[in-house]
């Protein structure tokens, strides 16, 4: 939606499925029978399965672009008949980035996000991709978590963009996780062209 001939606004909503599994036996607890939660992990095989809505609005222009998302606004428990909707709260995201023209094929995505939840301490994440002839990119982030993010991804066609990521835990949370792997299809609906919306 334009705001003038510099300024663009889109509004929109996204739909997950987030799927999380949790290796118990390197779980301990001094009161295991008394923790509600570890005893539904148990009860489950240490797997949830939840179904999120997600709406947000991004303001942008040419060269720099603002963003705020409300992750988890709507969730819904999809591998349970009990209503344990842990973690309830909505994680509230803002993000910021800039368009850095590095060469007629090649450009420079340096963003930062800022994200807040009421049950847990605020993060933060400064990100640096590459985008190369609008079609392909690449990059890495570091969390404050001190967790590393290799990342990835290529349009397939005005419709269609494949992405991979990894995340790699620097803290001493390393040895209880070996990272996650995240691989990303998504559709852009009303798009003409091939070239590269901006990345976040």
């Amino acid at each position: 939606m334009p705001l003038g001939k510099k300024l663009k606004l889109s509004i929109g909503v996204s739909g997950t499925i987030a799927n999380q599994r949790r290796d118990l036996e390197k779980i301990t607890l001094t009161r295991p029978d008394d923790d509600d939660f570890y005893q539904w992990l148990l009860a489950n095989g240490g797997k949830s399965t939840f179904f999120d809505i997600n709406p947000g609005a991004m303001l942008y222009g040419k060269k720099f672009y603002i963003s705020y998302a409300a992750f988890k606004a709507y969730r819904k428990a999809l591998n349970t008949n009990e209503v344990l909707n842990f973690n309830e709260d909505i994680d509230h995201k803002l993000m910021a980035g800039l368009r850095i023209r590095l060469t007629q094929d090649v450009r420079l995505l340096p963003s930062v996000l800022y994200k807040f939840n009421a049950s847990y301490d605020d993060i933060w994440d400064v990100n640096l991709k590459t985008l190369i002839k609008e079609r392909t990119w690449a990059g890495i982030s570091y969390k404050s978590t001190q967790a590393v993010v290799f990342m990835g991804g290529v349009y397939i066609n005005n419709l269609f963009n494949l992405s991979y990521s990894y995340d790699y835990v620097a803290s001493d949370l390393s040895n209880y996780s070996n990272g996650s792997h995240e691989i990303t299809l998504a559709l852009m609906l009303f798009k003409k062209d091939l070239k590269a919306p901006f990345l976040w």
